[in-house]
């Protein structure tokens, strides 16, 4: 999928954490893991999703 003229803004950007393979995520599905660290870093930045 392509997204032409799509920007983030600076203030709405974060990067994931990594998670060491054995770590306490070791067992949480991809998706969750994207799902929860967006979930945080929007609601850390005051924003709400749609």
């Amino acid at each position: 999928m392509h997204f032409a003229g799509t920007v983030i803004p600076v203030e709405a950007s974060w990067s994931s954490p990594f998670v060491r393979w054995q770590g306490p995520a070791a067992d949480l599905p991809s998706l969750e893991l994207a799902r929860q660290v967006t979930a945080r870093a929007l609601h850390e930045r005051g924003l709400e999703w749609p």
